[in-house]
């Protein structure tokens, strides 16, 4: 009983390792899933709509900006680090 087991546990272990279907991928950041997001749906966009994403986008990309400043400073202000935070995610 032991060597079946055995025997069938050597031969999942090898076909499992065998099989060509596992592909690593890399993980996608925030950033770039967005825009995978936008470029997969501006077909389907109305000119109303990319204007509004368009808009949305310089809205993120000036808190962004706003948070880079932020940090950068000797003493930054973390609750204002931290609301910014929170409206680029509510976006």
């Amino acid at each position: 009983m032991k060597k079946i087991v055995l025997l069938i546990g050597i031969i999942s272990t090898t076909i499992f390792a065998a099989t060509p279907e596992k592909v690593v991928t890399q993980p996608m950041s925030g950033d770039m899933m967005s825009k995978e997001m936008v470029h997969h749906h501006v077909g389907k966009m109305t000119p109303e709509m990319m204007q509004e994403e368009v808009q949305y986008q310089k809205e993120i990309d000036s808190k962004k900006l706003a948070i880079q400043k932020e940090a950068g400073r000797d003493k930054p202000d973390w609750n204002k680090i931290h609301k910014l935070h929170q409206e680029v995610g509510q976006k």
